[in-house]
């Protein structure tokens, strides 16, 4: 009786292994066969339509931002989900804005400008006060940091599969928070990261 159980467990340990290396094969034929590559994105405009500090020393904000998602793929496209958000941060804490970018399906070898507005009223803390006060007066760069939050689902061949969610944070310099007016980047820093 002890035999024929190792037989039985000799023979699921050899459809296992089977099994394991045929997924891996496939895998490594898709993988070839579609070359696939981490798409890219960049915050490519701000402007700031509103940007007052009220009597209450409350930040009234209005910012539109432009995301470029270029991707370099042959045939994997992806979709952008619900539920998306973009913050614009001063200090790493302090949340100027924020806004939702719309849903849409991006297609393979495709450059897609992503339009983003954002608003918000926040108190004004003294570290951000003292910023504004210092690009008023010598024109000093502002730091800000552009967090995106996005679920994305993957579609190879107009299949779509699992869904996972990208974080973008872009630290940058621009020149100046003036309302009707273009923020001009001066540097930026972009990190991106997937989480399933």
């Amino acid at each position: 009786m002890c035999g024929s159980c190792m037989k039985c467990i000799g023979c699921c340990c050899c459809l296992i292994f089977l099994l394991m290396l045929t997924l891996t094969l496939v895998a490594s034929y898709y993988y070839t066969l579609y070359v696939p590559q981490v798409p890219t994105y960049e915050v490519h405009s701000l402007e700031v339509r509103n940007f007052a500090v009220l009597p209450d020393l409350t930040l009234d904000a209005y910012v539109i931002a432009t995301v470029k998602a270029s991707n370099p793929n042959g045939d994997i496209g992806f979709i952008y989900g619900e539920n998306g958000q973009v913050n614009v941060v001063f200090n790493e804490t302090d949340v100027l804005c924020m806004g939702h970018p719309p849903n849409f399906r991006q297609g393979h070898r495709n450059v897609t400008n992503i339009r983003v507005d954002m608003v918000g009223k926040s108190r004004v803390e003294p570290g951000l006060q003292a910023a504004l006060q210092e690009n008023q007066k010598s024109h000093r760069p502002v730091p800000l940091v552009v967090k995106v939050s996005m679920p994305i689902r993957v579609v190879v061949e107009g299949i779509p599969l699992r869904q996972f969610t990208v974080y973008v944070n872009s630290s940058m310099l621009v020149d100046n928070l003036a309302p009707n007016k273009m923020m001009n980047i001066i540097s930026s820093d972009v990190s991106y990261y997937f989480e399933l």
